[in-house]
């Protein structure tokens, strides 16, 4: 098998789940905040640019499609009427944004992408705790398919390019997706 095909079958992956996303958010079965995906689109077309920037573009695919993909919920909810002010939390993933860019430009791509990773740590727990005690308030399949497409990404830059420090990033997406799928599924009855 060429392994090459990995970054290509992930990036489809997560392109399906963002449509299904978007699909049941149309449909009103999914609850998410206009804010936080125009933070995280931010973040993620960040986070595409610096992985671009410190791998390849094979490597950086999935998180390619993810920054459309966010691009494209936040807009489908601004549509809605979803926006609302910005809370602390969000203010501070945008702080932290705005610095891992000065440190980009200061510095490398490595380092810029490894202060992104902060703040995915910093929202996803809120994420995770909303999926603990609302499961019902998102389906589980497009977060399991982020994080199988996450994986993919993964394997690809583990076997094909041995970048170890390029793992960080997916290995930090692949457990906070991960687990909130894992709370989506366990709180269905």
């Amino acid at each position: 098998m060429n392994i090459a095909i990995l970054p290509w079958v992930a990036a489809f992956i997560h392109l399906v789940a963002f449509g299904l996303y978007i699909k049941r958010t149309l449909g009103g079965r999914n609850k998410p905040v206009a804010t936080s995906w125009g933070i995280r689109a931010f973040r993620a077309t960040l986070i595409a640019v610096t992985f671009r920037d410190m791998t390849d573009t094979l490597s950086a695919l999935q998180f390619i499609v993810g920054s459309v993909g966010c691009i494209v919920v936040f807009s489908v909810l601004v549509f809605l009427g979803e926006l609302k002010k910005m809370d602390g939390r969000q203010w501070t993933v945008l702080v932290i944004g705005i610095f891992a860019i000065v440190m980009w430009k200061l510095t490398t791509a490595e380092v810029a992408n490894t202060i992104l990773i902060a703040s995915v740590i910093w929202t996803f727990g809120p994420t995770i705790t909303s999926a603990r005690k609302e499961p019902t308030s998102e389906w589980w399949i497009p977060w399991a398919m982020w994080t199988m497409s996450t994986m993919l990404t993964f394997s690809y830059i583990f076997f094909a390019t041995g970048n170890t420090f390029a793992l960080v990033m997916p290995c930090t997406l692949i457990l906070g997706n991960g687990m909130t799928c894992f709370y989506l599924i366990r709180g269905r009855k």
